[in-house]
């Protein structure tokens, strides 16, 4: 089947398949799902904290410049913890 832009439209027929594509024909199932969160749950500590703009304007100012050269999030707490 043709759309009126000339682009291919498949059919997918089940739910099973849509799945199985959107996650690139890997299938995500309840016991994989389980296993990735015990092994997030052993592995990983997620922190949020806010700042305030004005009291906080050079930390904020540092993470905006690690930002733009591509540092993440994690390296540059460790380079600030370092004293690097």
């Amino acid at each position: 089947m043709l759309t009126p832009y000339r682009v291919p439209c498949y059919c997918i027929d089940t739910a099973r398949e849509k799945e199985a594509i959107s996650i690139g024909k890997r299938e995500y199932t309840a016991a994989r799902q389980e296993a990735n969160a015990k092994y997030d749950a052993k592995t990983y500590k997620q922190v949020n904290f806010r700042l305030r703009l004005e009291d906080d304007a050079d930390i904020l100012e540092s993470l905006d410049e690690a930002k733009k050269k591509n540092i993440s999030n994690r390296e540059w707490l460790r380079e600030l913890f370092e004293g690097k």
